[in-house]
C-alpha cells in the first residue's frame, strides 16, 4: 500500500493489480496539455491489471494508450466526456477535493481500497463510493451512491478497456465467443459473464437495471502529449448509469486474474 499516493497494490510472481485514488489530501494527477493532458480519472478508482510474464507486460496485458477511449478507465465511475472535453481542462491538475475517506489496506495476502471519490473538475461534484477487496486471484468490487451529477453528462462505469495487439482473438459474452472489430452487446440483467480478451474472467453480480454495454471496435483518440493522434482496436465493457442516476444504483462485480470463461461461469 502507498498512502501518500492513494494507491493500493496486490501481486503475485506471475500478475499484478493496483487501483488509486483521490481525497482532500492526495491530490488526482499531474499534468498539462503537453504531459498527461488527459489524466483526469487517473485516480478515480482507476485500475490496471498486468497479467502477462511477457518481459514487457503491459501490451501483452491489454495495456495501450494507443486510440484508448480516456472516459473509460478500468474502475472508475465518471462523467462520460469527450476527448476535446477533458482536454479543455488540462491545466486543471494537482486538485484535491472535498472529500476525507480514502483507504487502502493490507491484511496478510488480501487487501482493500476503499474511497468516496469527488470529481474536483466537474461543475457538480460529482461522487460516488467505491471499494475493492482482493484475495487470492480475486477483486471483489462495491460501487454505490453516484451523486450530484450534471443532468447533461452520462455516467459510465467500466469493467475493461482491453487493446487488442491482433483484433480476432476471442473474448466472451456470457456463452459467446466474439472476435473482430465490429461487435455491439447490450442488456439491462444482471449476472453476466464476460472476458476481457486478455483471459481475466468478469461476473457481472449486480447492476441495479442498468445498461451493461460489451464493444470490439477500432478507436481514434490522441496521446498523452494533446497532440499527436493515435488508434489501436479495443474490447471494451461498462455500465451506463444514465444522466440522473439514482443514490440507491449499486454495481457488484467480480474480476478473477487469468480466471478465463471457466472462471467467469464459477464465480
Amino acid at each position: 500500500q502507498f498512502p501518500y499516493a492513494g494507491m493500493t497494490t496486490h501481486k503475485t510472481a506471475e500478475w499484478m493489480i493496483s487501483q488509486k485514488g483521490t481525497d482532500k489530501h492526495i491530490w488526482h494527477y499531474e499534468g498539462n496539455p503537453s504531459q498527461n493532458a488527459f489524466g483526469r480519472y487517473s485516480s478515480a478508482g482507476y485500475m490496471e491489471i498486468l497479467n502477462s510474464t511477457h518481459p514487457e507486460p503491459r501490451v501483452y496485458s491489454g495495456l495501450s494508450w494507443d486510440g484508448y477511449n480516456w472516459s473509460h478507465r478500468p474502475g472508475t465511475t465518471v462523467h462520460y466526456m469527450t476527448t476535446e472535453e477533458i482536454y479543455a481542462e488540462a491545466n486543471n491538475d494537482r486538485s484535491t477535493n472535498s472529500k476525507d475517506f480514502l483507504v487502502n489496506g493490507v491484511f496478510g495476502e488480501s487487501g482493500v481500497f476503499a474511497m468516496d471519490y469527488e470529481d474536483y473538475n466537474s461543475e457538480d461534484g460529482m461522487s460516488v463510493k467505491k471499494s475493492t477487496y482482493f484475495f487470492d486471484d480475486y477483486a471483489l468490487v462495491l460501487t454505490n451512491n453516484i451523486d450530484n451529477v450534471d443532468g447533461e453528462h452520462e455516467i459510465h462505469s467500466t469493467f475493461f478497456q482491453t487493446y487488442m495487439m491482433d483484433n480476432m482473438v476471442y473474448s466472451h459474452v456470457e456463452e459467446d465467443s466474439v472476435n473482430g472489430v465490429a461487435y455491439f452487446w447490450g442488456t439491462d440483467e444482471s449476472g453476466i459473464v464476460l472476458t476481457d480478451g486478455v483471459n481475466n474472467a468478469y461476473y457481472v453480480k449486480e447492476t441495479s437495471g442498468d445498461s451493461l454495454f460489451v464493444t470490439r471496435s477500432h478507436q481514434n483518440s490522441v496521446a498523452p502529449n494533446g497532440s499527436s493522434l493515435t488508434a489501436g482496436d479495443y474490447v471494451q465493457a461498462w455500465v451506463n448509469h444514465g444522466v440522473n442516476p439514482e443514490s440507491s444504483t449499486a454495481l457488484v462485480y467480480t474480476i478473477q486474474i487469468n480466471g478465463g470463461i471457466d472462471g467467469a461461469k464459477y464465480m
